[in-house]
Order: structure tokens, then C-alpha cells, then sequence
């Protein structure tokens, strides 16, 4: 089975996996289950165990797929793909599978809803929108558990040139624009431009 033409939902996680629109090389059956399997552990963004996240859900992941008889080479492909697919576990992906993942994933935190999870987590974690003496960081360390807006500069600023895939570098291009056309605009609107 190869990869359809269009870019459908993952029913199980409900994220448009557009890089796995890979023709021939990858199946689209292989790259939504792992991607499926990564939301297998969750942790909270400030949790002490939230480097190992990926870790621990490839290891729940490989405990099931064991006890539905799956063959070890595909447990250990599965395993891969979902370590692989952490920003924090900076694991780099060998399989196009694995490739695959990581850039769905990625994906996921750049353009407008990468801005709108920012918004929420720091929102659920108590953060503040930014420093107001200091909102460029000019004067002290990026703190991204306590301002929102130096998460933009930590990480997400960043994630364009991590691309693995064609596919997945040409929407992070995209996305990567509208990224910093937003942080142009917030910053504007604080007074900073």
C-alpha cells in the first residue's frame, strides 16, 4: 500500500500527517500508526520525566505490539520512529519512517498552531505572555517555563531547519513565515519593533 495523494487525518490522533505523502518510499498505514504509538506516554511539559517521554512511550508501544504477536524487526522500526520523533530526545531518525514522524510532529509546533499550543501550555503551566522589563531577553537567559514568548526563541524559531523530508522541509518553510510574521506583529503590538 502506498501513500495516498491527499493528506488525510490520523483517526487515531487526529493530525494531518502531510510529509507522509512520500510516494512509494514509505506506507501511509506504517507512519499514522506510529504516530499513533508516540501519544502512547504523555507527560506534562514541566514534568522531571518529560526528556524520556518518547522513550517511555516507545517502550509502552513495543510492550503491546509484543503481545499482539507483532515480529521484533517491526517492534524495534516502531520503537525508532517514535523515539526519533522527540525535539528533546534529539535522536536522529534513520528510517524514512522515522523521518516521517519527526516532521508530522514538528510540524505540529510551527505557523498558527504551533503558536496556539504555545499559547495554551504556557497558559496551563502559569507562565507569563513575556518579561515586561526584559521581553527580548536582552539582559538575562531565555526562560521558556516562565515567559511564553521566549519558547518562540528557544525552540520553535528554530525547528525549520530540522526537516528530514522534501515534503516536510517545503511546509516548515511555510509555516516558519507565518511563525515569525506572528512574532513580528506580538512584538509590534508590545512596543519592541
Amino acid at each position: 500500500m502506498t501513500a495516498p495523494t491527499t493528506s488525510p487525518t490520523c483517526s487515531g490522533c487526529g493530525t494531518p500527517h502531510a510529509p507522509c505523502m512520500q510516494p512509494k518510499a514509505a506506507t501511509w498505514r506504517f507512519c499514522s500508526q506510529r504516530c499513533c504509538c508516540t501519544t502512547a506516554y504523555r507527560s506534562k511539559k514541566n514534568s522531571p520525566l518529560r526528556s524520556q517521554a518518547s522513550r517511555l512511550a516507545a517502550d509502552k508501544a513495543s510492550s503491546v505490539l509484543k503481545e499482539l504477536d507483532w515480529p521484533n524487526e517491526k517492534i524495534s522500526n516502531v520503537a525508532h520512529a517514535i523515539e526519533a520523533h522527540s525535539f528533546s530526545a534529539n535522536i536522529t531518525p534513520i528510517t524514512l519512517e522515522a523521518k516521517i514522524v519527526q516532521d508530522a510532529d514538528r510540524l505540529d509546533s510551527l505557523g498558527m498552531l504551533g503558536v496556539a499550543r504555545t499559547f495554551y501550555v504556557a497558559g496551563r503551566m502559569g507562565s507569563a505572555l513575556y518579561d515586561s522589563q526584559d521581553p527580548e531577553a536582552l539582559e538575562r537567559e531565555y526562560d521558556d517555563t516562565r515567559f511564553c514568548l521566549d519558547h518562540f526563541q528557544t525552540k520553535l524559531l528554530h525547528l525549520a531547519d530540522g526537516f528530514q523530508t522534501v515534503t516536510g522541509q517545503r511546509l516548515a518553510h511555510i509555516r516558519h513565515q507565518r511563525l515569525k510574521g506572528f512574532m513580528e506583529q506580538f512584538k509590534e503590538e508590545i512596543g519592541i519593533v
